[in-house]
């Protein structure tokens, strides 16, 4: 009967898939030619992709379902002892798994058993090559965090979704928002006419009120000069229109948050829409009453459609 043996390939980055040098393409390759040199075949294949070397046997999506399925014993190839685990005591814990189930876990590039519990020599070596994987893990942690935070300090930002920058897009709300008959537009009236054009958020999305908001206190306000796009007085002056127009977020209830462009105050009855999660269970607009005029929230929200008692 032909030996189970298992070649086992791990990245802990999302980029590193198809990485030719540093991801699963390469360590086939060491795997493959561990196997020629050693006259075996490879027949099965395991592979945790985005999956962290700090994780557990059970935590690994993959390489867990050997957990159902380990008898009969078999060789486990991995290129090098860190892709096993780049934590020592989580290593040292899928090693001693499978060498009680009566696995050999072979270390492709050195060939040495890893699972080999005989020679106090063996195992101080692999300990020490688990030591340092992690001592490299953590020092790369620490690396990217000081980078991360100079560049944080650098550029107001490191991580997260992209700043808006689709110049025709904020040039096309700054126009909306100019008085028309000597009245302000709404933020619904913007929204309305922006989906109605066919222009799109950063993510693909409709406009709301809520991130024509946003964009009216955040990248309106933010926006770069752009040579050959807007003068530089003519930004001033649309930025200084947009922070003029009078929007606020009220508590309703004393729970909920919404953007209020009308005039309001404490008490007052207004008509809002339900949020999406409970439109299954009620109507698609309730009645509440203002509680507060100002909140903390500063997440999206939805506006308020009329007043209904001042």
């Amino acid at each position: 009967m032909e030996p189970r043996i298992i070649g086992y390939c791990r990245v802990s980055g999302d980029g590193q898939h198809g990485n030719d040098q540093d991801g699963v393409p390469r360590q086939h390759r060491v795997i493959e030619s561990w196997a020629k040199k050693n006259k075996q075949r490879i027949s099965e294949w395991i592979e945790d992709l985005g999956v962290s070397g700090t994780l557990a046997f059970a935590d690994r999506p993959e390489l867990s379902k050997l957990l159902a399925n380990i008898y009969p014993a078999g060789i486990f190839v991995v290129e090098k002892a860190d892709r096993l685990a780049r934590d020592l005591i989580e290593g040292e814990l899928i090693i001693r798994h499978f060498s009680r189930a009566g696995w050999k876990v072979i270390s492709a590039e050195t060939g040495e058993d890893l699972a080999n519990s005989e020679s106090p020599t063996a195992i101080l070596m692999r300990q020490l090559t688990g030591a340092i994987a992690e001592f490299d893990r953590r020092n790369t942690v620490a690396r990217l965090r000081v980078s991360r935070e100079r560049k944080r300090k650098e550029t107001g930002k490191c991580e997260g979704r992209k700043a808006f920058n689709n110049q025709s897009v904020l040039m096309r709300i700054r126009k909306l928002m100019r008085k028309k008959n000597g009245t302000k537009p709404s933020l619904q009236w913007v929204a309305n006419q922006l989906n109605a054009e066919g222009m799109i958020t950063a993510s693909g999305k409709m406009w709301t009120t809520g991130m024509v908001y946003h964009f009216v206190h955040g990248a309106g306000s933010k926006v770069k000069r752009e040579s050959g796009i807007l003068s530089p007085s003519t930004q001033n002056k649309e930025i200084k229109m947009a922070k003029k127009l009078v929007v606020k977020k009220i508590q309703v209830n004393n729970k909920y948050t919404y953007i209020c462009d009308k005039p309001v105050r404490i008490g007052s009855e207004v008509k809002l829409p339900t949020p999406h999660w409970m439109r299954e269970f009620q109507d698609d607009t309730w009645i509440g009453k203002v509680t507060d005029l100002k909140s903390d929230y500063d997440g999206v929200c939805e506006s308020v459609i009329e007043v209904l008692k001042k």
